[in-house]
């Protein structure tokens, strides 16, 4: 994931989903990308399961952003 994204046809693209696979699972698979190298709790697995649920443009928006906060950058 990067971004910013100006579109949700950028965030579509950016995301691991395709049609015909498991939105959740593809979901899932960014979003504990975006968290990799970080320990995470019962709780912080619930929410992510339950984000994983949600449109994929959404959680790549929300991925783009996890990763260019640990950058630390602006872009």
């Amino acid at each position: 994931m990067t971004g910013p994204f100006e579109t949700e046809a950028e965030a579509r693209q950016a995301s691991s989903y395709r049609p015909g696979c498991d939105i959740s699972a593809g979901n899932m698979a960014d979003l504990l990308a975006a968290a990799s190298g970080r320990e995470l709790g019962a709780y912080d697995r619930r929410i992510i399961a339950w984000l994983a649920m949600w449109e994929p443009e959404a959680v790549a928006v929300v991925c783009g952003l996890i990763g260019r906060a640990r950058r630390g950058g602006a872009s």
